[in-house]
């Protein structure tokens, strides 16, 4: 074969090479579209979006080291996104969400607890409401009764001040929980934990010792919770989150369900308020009584003459013999 017809196949043959690799490289390019497309990625142009890099819980600061940037889809960015974390730490402010920010969520200023509102628990709390802390029983704490967000009644457990016993009212009513101990939000909620003191290891097992439960409430209704949590006890009623319906109660005594309460037609435990008007007159009755003994007797006294008396008297006569 002459040297012209082996510098032709050569050239045919690597006409022939690229043309199979063209071939290969257009049909990876189809496939990996297709597979691009079967897993929902589209052409759309990519935006740096600043997210949580963990759970940020509602009313507790965040640091820089908690957020990250990651590329976000430009047509489903949110409206306020940032870029750049520093732009939400701009002024040496320390950024508080006001509700619980999810880990990968994008960090929104509206989201955020401004100079006006205040930090932790006070950017909860709605204008015209205050803020009451009250220590509810371990029993609140073990069955998870209320959480962040939830609508509870206060009952309230105080003595009579005229001493005829204890009793039990529902003393406000509807009132808003901002707070189970620390946690503000039931999305970013966590169970309590202790040091073991051993090893530097941390129990997950629950410790209860009382639950400190925050309400929202009226500054009037503050004044009664408050009056409750000093001189009895409170304890908090879970209610359905879309019952607001209004409740008047008569509240309850020991004496309701005593078996020498009195005892109704209908079998049913006769109201609070009747058996403490019934107690009310009973010992009003029982002091008229001790009260006219009492003067019977001083009256009594007065006419006798006491004996000692006599003698006393006696002894200070003086007696005269005749001569």
């Amino acid at each position: 074969m002459s040297t012209s017809a082996r510098s032709r196949a050569t050239q045919l043959g690597a006409i022939g090479f690229a043309a199979v690799a063209l071939g290969c490289a257009a049909l990876a390019a189809y496939l990996l579209a297709r597979m691009m497309d079967a897993k929902g990625y589209s052409k759309d142009k990519v935006h740096p979006v600043v997210v949580a890099k963990r759970a940020l819980p509602a009313a507790q600061p965040f640091g820089e080291e908690d957020l990250t940037v990651v590329q976000w889809p430009e047509s489903s960015v949110p409206p306020g996104a940032v870029s750049d974390p520093k732009a939400l730490f701009a002024g040496n402010k320390t950024p508080v969400p006001t509700n619980a920010i999810l880990q990968g969520e994008p960090v929104l200023p509206a989201r955020l607890a401004g100079a006006r509102q205040g930090t932790a628990l006070a950017a909860l709390v709605r204008e015209g409401y205050r803020a009451v802390a009250v220590k509810a029983d371990d029993s609140v704490g073990r069955s998870g009764l209320v959480y962040p967000g939830a609508f509870v009644d206060v009952l309230a457990t105080v003595k009579d001040p005229n001493g005829r016993g204890p009793s039990t009212r529902i003393a406000v009513a509807d009132v808003r929980v901002l707070a189970v101990e620390l946690e503000t939000d039931v999305a970013t909620r966590r169970p309590k934990t202790t040091d073991t003191g051993g090893m530097g290891e941390v129990s997950q097992k629950n410790i209860y010792q009382g639950t400190v439960v925050t309400l929202e409430v009226t500054p009037a209704d503050a004044e009664v919770v408050s009056l409750v949590a000093r001189e009895g006890k409170v304890d908090l009623a879970l209610r359905n989150g879309a019952d607001r319906a209004k409740v008047d109660t008569k509240g309850a005594i020991p004496l309701m369900f005593s078996a020498f309460a009195p005892v109704q037609e209908d079998g049913a435990p006769p109201p609070a308020l009747s058996l403490l008007q019934t107690a009310a007159e009973q010992n009003a009755e029982l002091k008229k009584v001790e009260k006219g003994s009492a003067a019977a007797k001083r009256k009594e006294g007065k006419g006798r003459i006491s004996l000692d008396a006599v003698r006393e008297r006696s002894d200070k006569i003086e007696t005269y013999n005749a001569r």
